[in-house]
């Protein structure tokens, strides 16, 4: 049984699936209360066609239905066995991050809605903002020209700026900021375009290389050549994290990409080896957007509160150090660069003592 909860995902699994079962994997459909795919050995279906979708928050509980786990495959695992690309975490840091800016501070700078470019009310504006408000509820045009200057500096040490990458934006007004810069499109589920030159980053070398997305390419999007994945959004949720540091994970034959950089400019992979439970968010976007703890909004009402922007900040970007991920006491841990370096020496010469030993 291959189970998910999107009509995409289980797209996706049956298209690998049948290329290399054939006709043994089979997707489920209900007719008229049968599984027409009953025969076959391999059963693909969503939570909502086997009915087990909970209608109170429209999420399904695993553990619920099935029970504890016979067997997990963690994600370390599986880059040290070679069947998903290893990840290098890059940390970077606005310097105006760690700034608290007091109502009076916003005031003073004169702010304006970011949506409507009309001046903001004095009511309007909150007591304080602290990085977490930044590009959700305050908008700082100089701290995104900095990142994304600073992003295209590491993209051309690391690869190359024509190189496959997707940026996770708080929200939409966000992304079309993002976007503006060189070589990015933005890439959203709304008419405001994008969605189309998914297939053309996937497959084109030529073209589309970076999407500015919110929650669209989050989960179920495969696209093997992808070199980066790059956070300006912060998060809580464990499991939107890992979910969307999987777009970087796959491994593609044709370009020999077989690794992947994760350019953290908000502290997200701190979220590397938390549990995965997150609080319940009636938000309009299940794969984890809406008005969430996450800040993600890909709505843009116009019933909602203004997006502040203020201006004539000066901002630099910090390197907060490099990093691998990997395993620890049964937690996935980021671990300096160096560090695993002499760790992997240690167990080069743990298991081939000598240069014939090492060599297949």
């Amino acid at each position: 049984m291959f189970l998910c909860d999107r009509d995409e995902l289980r797209e996706q699994g049956y298209n690998k699936l049948k290329a290399v079962f054939g006709d043994n994997a089979r997707i489920v459909i209900n007719t008229k209360g049968e599984n027409s795919a009953k025969n076959a050995r391999i059963h693909i279906a969503t939570y909502q066609t086997l009915g087990l979708d909970d209608e109170e928050n429209d999420t399904a509980n695993n553990l619920k239905y099935f029970g504890e786990p016979v067997y997990e495959y963690n994600l370390i695992q599986a880059q040290e066995d070679d069947y998903l690309a290893a990840c290098e975490i890059i940390k970077r840091k606005a310097s105006i991050d760690g700034k608290t800016f007091t109502g009076e501070e916003v005031l003073k700078a004169k702010p304006i809605d970011a949506k409507t470019g009309r001046e903001i009310r004095q009511e309007e504006i909150k007591d304080q903002y602290t990085s977490r408000h930044f590009d959700s509820q305050l908008l700082i045009p100089e701290r995104i020209a900095a990142m994304c200057e600073d992003l295209f500096k590491q993209l051309c040490q690391h690869g190359g700026p024509e190189q496959k990458a997707i940026i996770f934006c708080t929200r939409e007004i966000h992304a079309d900021r993002v976007a503006k810069q060189h070589y990015a499109f933005k890439c959203m589920g709304t008419a405001n375009g994008g969605r189309e030159l998914i297939e053309p980053m996937r497959g084109s070398g030529e073209r589309a290389f970076i999407a500015c997305t919110v929650d669209l390419l989050a989960t179920g999007v495969d696209i093997e050549r992808l070199n980066a994945v790059v956070f300006f959004r912060y998060l809580e949720s464990s499991i939107l994290f890992y979910q969307m540091v999987g777009r970087g994970t796959r491994i593609d034959e044709v370009t020999q990409k077989y690794k992947f950089w994760l350019y953290d400019y908000t502290g997200v992979t701190d979220l590397f080896g938390t549990d995965f439970i997150s609080a319940h968010s009636s938000g309009k976007n299940k794969t984890g957007g809406g008005g969430g703890e996450d800040g993600g909004d890909d709505g843009e009402g116009e019933d909602e509160p203004p997006v502040i922007q203020i201006g004539g900040q000066t901002v630099t970007v910090n390197s907060e150090g490099r990093f691998i991920l990997s395993r620890r006491e049964g937690r996935d841990v980021k671990i300096p660069i160096e560090e695993y370096r002499r760790e992997m020496l240690q167990r080069v010469l743990s298991e081939a003592g000598n240069l014939r030993d090492f060599r297949p």
